[in-house]
């Protein structure tokens, strides 16, 4: 059974705060709010989109990953900052596996394996749960750029666009993009 990590719990902070995207928009101008809310909207909308688009959270987040198999590689999530615990399917349920029999070892910068030490652990189902994602204030500048340029596409064209090509924020975002083979 192949299963995919999700996200248990979302960061709470801001990627792109109120301010930094007015000074984007050139909006920035002293005792006006008058299209704040508008602001709010794109930026949430395009911090979402560009976490859809790439399959990845740009904050660090709890995750659960539920597998048959005994991992190694984290194939479906880059960017994995620590393991919190894994457990395994055993007679009475499920059992801790200790820390000192596994490590976390930065392949890349993108890429994460476990590897595991005199493990002897026999099982159909193991629950893995890490966190992964990238620290506040350390999310990669070309991802910025991407939600930068969603967020003005949102401010400028309110409507209902149509585009045949890809976007500026698509192919920025292209390089951080996680296939699913799904």
């Amino acid at each position: 059974m192949k299963s995919l990590p999700f996200i248990t719990e979302k960061y709470t902070h801001d990627i792109v705060t109120l301010r930094q995207a007015r000074e984007w928009l050139r909006m920035d101008i002293p005792g006006y709010d008058g299209e704040d809310s508008v602001i709010l909207m794109a930026i949430e909308s395009a911090v979402s989109w560009v976490e859809t688009y790439c399959n990845l959270s740009l904050g660090i987040s709890d995750y659960e990953w539920n597998t048959d198999c005994l991992p190694n590689s984290f194939n479906d999530v880059f960017y994995i900052q620590s393991i919190t615990s894994i457990d395994y399917r055993g007679e009475s349920g499920y059992l801790g596996v200790n820390s000192n029999n596994y490590e976390l070892i930065q392949v890349s910068k993108r890429r994460s394996e476990i590897e595991w030490f005199n493990t002897q652990i026999s099982s159909n189902r193991y629950k893995i749960k890490f966190k992964a994602g990238f620290p506040d204030g350390q999310v990669p500048a070309v991802l910025l750029d991407a939600i930068r340029a969603r967020i003005a596409e949102r401010f400028e064209n309110r409507g209902d666009g149509v585009s045949e090509k890809k976007t500026l924020s698509e192919k920025l975002a292209d390089q951080f993009k996680i296939p699913y083979a799904g």
